[in-house]
């Protein structure tokens, strides 16, 4: 090993020693006309082919296409032809290497064919290089995987932007559309109109109501869901449909389409969600096998504010939704034991869902509950919905759920720390007053010329535009007059409700909506004074 270390270290020497008396002869011998620089020049070449006989210079330069011998001894070259080389071609290297290249070579057949000085370079640069493709290769093959996991969830989505319908079930009367109703800030067209409101300004996804201008009188909610079944086959069957109740609900931010599919198919395949809330209706009852069901509910991550089903939002693609409420009115009238399995014995001494209280609620209570095929679900992370009851703070004195984020001008969900698109006020209708009036009177976003479509089981269809049936705002009554930067605010809103009672002409209303008005401010203020 030590003779072969010294052996190779005093042929590097040479090699080098070649290259500078190569060069310096090509200088001599070229650059200038003076006689006895151009022997020296020759001498020096002379010299310079001694040096790369010994040292395998010449062996290394001019033969790199072939495998040669390690051996420089069994290297022959014909002297005088290499000499004449040597001196005619000092002045180009490019030259010489062609012409060498063209001599003939012998190699020891006794000897291996091992690759020259260059070729044991290239190959321990391919090699280099393929450790580094190999390392790069993961790399490269995790970016494609990523690649076709996102082209997966592409086709997934039917190849681009979902489509997202809300909905809602809305049934009025002419006496509900009357002035005089629509005069009392807590009737059901004024809180349907607050409902209209927010969705306009701010859902950014068409507005449908299913039953409205219905033929017939509102029997019972399972109406609601015959008309979302007729709905949902209606519509393309990757379309996601968000229904939710008319006189309760605030939309206060875009609904996002993507979002909610992304929940939907990775969260809740194949099925419809619900809002959850905070109490077991109806099934905590006594006629309902003193409320065994509501032990059987499985536990929210967020405790029992999430925890039961809410049938007053729900989301689901049209195609799931029409197969599930095909389930649902298939049991009306008489429970289905292949739908429910092994638990059919929990389900079967219940009153059938048309004899149920809240039917659609606690029809899908069961399903979601007892049900053998998981369809329905309970969006107990609130994702998609959040519930702030009106029994919210029978659970924990003095608290609330939603508070007024001051900068964002919307409330936001003590529980998640989001600010919800959707938020159902179920068994709170004056908090819905008092916490839509925060949200509206920040609103500059005009909706009085914005339609809403609507249809229902007899076949009718059409749309309406907002002003059709609501009174605008006081923000939009300045846009009607011209007025250029109008306010949202009513600088006497006393005002204006004197002329509003004065109109109804009853002391009754007009006890109703000055308190109305009062306890709004109040709990507007002491939301704002808990901040």
């Amino acid at each position: 090993m030590g003779t072969d270390t010294a052996s190779d270290e005093k042929r590097k020497k040479q090699q080098l020693l070649a290259k500078r008396m190569h060069l310096l002869a090509q200088n001599l011998g070229t650059q200038s006309s003076s006689p006895w620089k151009t022997y020296l020049g020759v001498f020096l070449c002379l010299l310079l082919l001694f040096f790369e006989i010994q040292s395998g210079f010449l062996h290394k330069t001019y033969h790199s296409s072939n495998a040669e011998s390690s051996d420089p001894s069994s290297l022959q070259v014909p002297t005088a032809q290499t000499e004449t080389l040597a001196v005619s071609d000092v002045q180009t290297d490019t030259l010489a290497s062609s012409r060498v290249q063209t001599l003939p070579t012998a190699v020891s057949a006794s000897n291996e064919e091992q690759p020259s000085q260059e070729e044991t370079q290239e190959e321990q640069d391919e090699e280099e290089n393929t450790e580094e493709a190999e390392v790069s290769t993961p790399a490269v093959a995790n970016t494609n995987q990523g690649q076709v996991a996102q082209s997966e969830d592409a086709k997934s989505d039917g190849g681009g932007a979902p489509t997202l319908v809300l909905a809602s079930y809305a049934y009025l009367d002419d006496a509900h559309l009357s002035k005089r109703s629509q005069n009392n800030p807590m009737s059901h067209v004024s809180l349907f109109c607050k409902f209209l409101r927010s969705s306009l300004a701010y859902a950014e996804q068409p507005l449908h109501l299913i039953g409205w201008k219905s033929t017939t009188s509102f029997k019972d909610y399972t109406d609601k869901i015959r008309e979302a079944n007729k709905f949902a086959k209606e519509l393309p069957p990757d379309t996601i449909i968000v229904l939710v109740d008319a006189f309760d609900v605030l939309v206060q931010d875009k609904i996002d389409a993507e979002h909610f599919a992304h929940v939907l198919r990775t969260e809740y395949p194949n099925g419809m969600v619900f809002a959850g809330e905070g109490k077991c209706y109806p099934l905590e009852r006594r006629r309902y096998n003193n409320g065994q069901a509501c032990k059987d509910y499985s536990k929210s991550p967020l405790g029992v504010l999430t925890n039961y089903l809410n049938g007053g939002s729900w989301a689901g693609f049209a195609k799931d939704v029409a197969e599930i409420t095909d389930d649902f009115m298939r049991m009306n009238d008489k429970w289905d034991p292949a739908y429910f399995g092994s638990n059919y014995k929990k389900v079967k001494t219940l009153p059938v869902i048309k004899d149920g209280a809240g039917a659609d609620q606690y029809g899908f209570a069961l399903m979601a509950i007892y049900g053998a095929n998981k369809r329905v679900f309970i969006d107990t992370k609130a994702e998609l919905f959040v519930c702030d009851s009106g029994y919210v703070g029978t659970y924990r004195a003095n608290w609330e759920r939603m508070v007024w984020g001051r900068e964002k001008k919307k409330y936001k969900d003590v529980l998640t720390k989001g600010y919800p698109a959707i938020i159902h006020y179920n068994a709170g209708k004056k908090k819905f007053f008092t916490h839509a009036n925060a949200v509206l009177d920040e609103t500059r976003i005009p909706v009085r010329d914005k339609y809403i479509g609507y249809s229902n089981l007899e076949g009718g269809r059409g749309k309406f535009q907002y002003r059709d049936i609501c009174t605008l705002s006081y923000f939009e009554k300045q846009l009607e007059a011209g007025v250029e930067n109008p306010g949202t605010h009513d600088p006497n809103p006393e005002a204006l409700d004197a002329v509003l009672v004065g109109k109804a002409g009853t002391k009754k209303l007009r006890k109703v909506m000055l308190k109305a008005t009062r306890d709004a401010e109040k709990d507007k203020l002491a939301l704002k004074n808990e901040e």
